[in-house]
């Protein structure tokens, strides 16, 4: 894998949405590890998940279902307003067909089930950066 994303315009940058704050520090240490990555940092609620969608030049955010004060569909339809150029994978710990067809219902680009291989949420972190990529060029 090279060292930049699909448009060639270097790292994809990925904000981190948990509501385990021990968990979004790890998953930004992680992603910090990966030349293709690049983190612009966590946040622990949804009101700031779409305040730093909008400031923090993410590419992507890796968002939790289950937030304190929203859940991930909530966030989802107000980032439509707010955030349309942030591509949103949904990260949660339930293995549901219908919640991953809800998610993508409200606009998610991408759903993961935690525990999954940290390569294989790179990969699926840069084809979400991709598809975005090719869609805005």
């Amino acid at each position: 894998m090279n060292n930049s994303r699909q448009d060639g315009s270097g790292p994809c940058r990925v904000l981190v949405v948990d509501s385990n704050e021990e968990l979004a520090r790890a998953l930004c240490y992680a992603i910090g590890t990966e030349p293709v990555l690049v983190s612009v940092g966590f946040c622990c609620s949804g009101k700031e998940a779409l305040l730093k969608a909008r400031t923090s030049a993410a590419d992507i955010m890796l968002l939790d279902f289950n937030l304190g004060d929203r859940n991930a569909l909530a966030v989802l339809d107000e980032a439509k307003e707010t955030a349309a150029t942030v591509g949103i994978i949904v990260f949660t710990g339930h293995a549901l067909p219908e919640l991953a067809h809800e998610a993508r219902t409200h606009g998610a680009a991408g759903f993961v089930v935690k525990g999954i291989a940290f390569d294989d949420l790179v990969k699926e972190i840069m084809r979400i950066s991709a598809e975005r990529a090719a869609t805005i060029a």
